[in-house]
């Protein structure tokens, strides 16, 4: 969970995980710096994200994992909006998974 200036504001062990051990400690991070690196392109700028979201993207983290990234706004009392909730999903075993079918349906048709 990330506030309206983009630091995150809670996080799960599961976050720091899947991002990797320069990420342990996730509460107080910019958002921009944790998933700017593995944000494709037509996410920046990142001051504009709160108008934007929500959004979904796939991105590949250090850590080698496959993720569905998805980020949500969230709003307090007045329809303002007062932050974004990221959602990460492992979904390496399912790239994989897939990559192992194409593979095998290539074999198969030649």
């Amino acid at each position: 969970v990330a506030d309206a200036g983009l630091r995150v504001v809670l996080a799960n062990p599961q976050a720091a995980r899947l991002l990797g051990p320069a990420h342990a400690e996730l509460a107080g991070a910019a958002l921009p710096a944790l998933l700017g690196p593995i944000a494709p392109a037509t996410v920046a700028p990142w001051q504009t994200l709160v108008e934007r979201v929500p959004l979904s993207f796939e991105a590949r983290a250090p850590t080698g994992f496959e993720l569905l990234v998805n980020i949500v706004p969230f709003e307090g009392d007045a329809g303002v909006r007062r932050g974004l909730l990221v959602s990460m999903v492992d979904v390496t075993a399912l790239k994989q998974a897939a990559n192992l079918r194409e593979e095998t349906l290539r074999f198969v048709s030649h």
